[in-house]
C-alpha cells in the first residue's frame, strides 16, 4: 500500500493569494497534487475551508451524507465494503469530509488507473472504448450510457464499475484483462479521521471502502465537483 504525503494545514494557499473561483491557477498545491497523483489529502480543515476548497476546484452539483443507515438501499449508506469504481461522468472530482470514523473499517481505497492502463495494448485500449456502461439517471438529460473509456485534451478517462457492465461485455477478453489488472494494481490505503479532506479526480483514480465495523458511526459528507 502506498500513500502519498497529505498537504497539511496552511500548505495550500494564502488568504488573497489570488486564486479566483475558476481555480485555474497553475500555483495552486492542490490542483498539482491532483494532476501529479489524482488525489490529494488534506488533514485538520474546518468544514467552512473544505467548502472553500470545493468552489475553488469547481461547481458542487450534488452532496451528500455518507453514513451506515439500515433502512436505506443505496450502496453508501451501507456497511459493506465496496468494490473499486468510479461515480457520475459528470462528476470531474470527488469530496470526502470526515465528520466522524467508525472504531474499526471503513477505510478509504483508492487506485490510479493509468498505471492499469498502461498495461493495455494499442488495439485493448481500442476495444475498451467501444463498450459502454451502464449509468444512473441522476440529473436531467444524463445518457443512459456511458464509454469505459473516453479521451478529453489528450487524458485517458475511465468510468467504471464492475456492476454496470453488460453480461455479454463481461465476457469480452479485454474486460477480464482489465479486471484482473485492476485486482493486481497497487492500492492505496487511507483511514480519515475528523477533519481530513480527500480529494480525487474520479475520470482517473477508482475508489473503494473497506467493511465499517466496530461503531459504525463513521459520517462523511460527499461532494461532486464539475
Amino acid at each position: 500500500m502506498r500513500v502519498v504525503p497529505p498537504i497539511r494545514k496552511g500548505s495550500f494557499f494564502r488568504q488573497g493569494s489570488g486564486i479566483n473561483m475558476s481555480g485555474e491557477r497553475e500555483t495552486d498545491p492542490i490542483r498539482q497534487r491532483l494532476k501529479s497523483d489524482g488525489y490529494a489529502l488534506l488533514k485538520n480543515r474546518a468544514v467552512k475551508e473544505a467548502l472553500n476548497i470545493c468552489s475553488k476546484l469547481g461547481k458542487t452539483i450534488r452532496h451528500d451524507d455518507v453514513w451506515v443507515d439500515p433502512n436505506s438501499r443505496a450502496h453508501i449508506n451501507s456497511d459493506c465494503l465496496l468494490d473499486f469504481h468510479t461515480d457520475h461522468s459528470r462528476a470531474k472530482y470527488i469530496a470526502w469530509y470526515c465528520l466522524k470514523q467508525s472504531s474499526c473499517g471503513g477505510e478509504s481505497m483508492l487506485l490510479d488507473s493509468y498505471k492499469v492502463l498502461d498495461h493495455l495494448r494499442e488495439y485493448e485500449i481500442k476495444s475498451l472504448r467501444k463498450i459502454y456502461l451502464y449509468q444512473h439517471f441522476v440529473f436531467e438529460g444524463d445518457a443512459r450510457s456511458w464509454p469505459l473509456l473516453s479521451d478529453v485534451d489528450g487524458a485517458p478517462q475511465i468510468y467504471y464499475a464492475s456492476w454496470l457492465i453488460d453480461s455479454v461485455d463481461q465476457r469480452k477478453r479485454e474486460i477480464r484483462k482489465l479486471n484482473r489488472l485492476l485486482n493486481l494494481a497497487e492500492k492505496i490505503k487511507i483511514r480519515l479521521t475528523p477533519g481530513d479532506f480527500l480529494v480525487i479526480d474520479n475520470r482517473r483514480i477508482l475508489h473503494g471502502r473497506g467493511e465499517i465495523k466496530g461503531t459504525k458511526d463513521r459520517h462523511l459528507r460527499r461532494f461532486w465537483l464539475a
